[in-house]
């Protein structure tokens, strides 16, 4: 979908508690390359095609893996913990500009992972809300966050 000549980005989210939304996190080793714990994701089971083409739609996703967007590094709140707490981070935005990979990926009714398009109504941990805007930015995707489809800019 495309709103003022932008596009309408989708990001895997993962339902939490009482239906709060948040990024996937997924814990990883120092100096262990990001996509190896990402990879998890996006296997085999989880690409609607037969054989031969889930094999091309891997080999692409790796692509993609290779040229993501660093949008975040630091340390983030943690909601696990009331100790003042926090979680050393790493937000990465992979795209797929081709609309031909993470398209085939889907997720088992049981699983708590979806695709979705994130509007300012999603219920969304306040941690991860800045960071998705600073993708869509980045992306040079619409920003559904501050500017719904249905806001008066939207109408404009």
């Amino acid at each position: 979908m495309v709103l003022f000549g932008k596009q309408v980005l989708e990001v895997m989210l993962e339902c939490r508690e009482n239906d709060v939304w948040s990024l996937p996190e997924v814990a990883a080793e120092r100096d262990e390359p990001l996509p190896n714990k990402i990879r998890y994701f996006f296997t085999a089971s989880n690409i609607s095609a037969d054989p031969f083409q889930t094999i091309k739609i891997l080999k692409r996703i790796e692509k993609i893996f290779k040229a993501g967007a660093l949008i975040y590094r630091g340390f983030l709140d943690s909601e696990y913990n009331t100790d003042n707490s926090w979680l050393e981070s790493l937000i990465v935005s992979y795209h797929d500009y081709n609309n031909n990979a993470f398209c085939d990926v889907q997720f088992p009714e049981s699983s708590p992972y979806r695709w979705t398009q994130v509007k300012n109504w999603t219920l969304i941990s306040n941690t991860y809300r800045e960071h998705l805007q600073k993708a869509f930015y980045t992306r040079n995707g619409y920003d559904c966050i501050t500017f719904p489809q249905d806001s008066p800019r939207a109408q404009m």
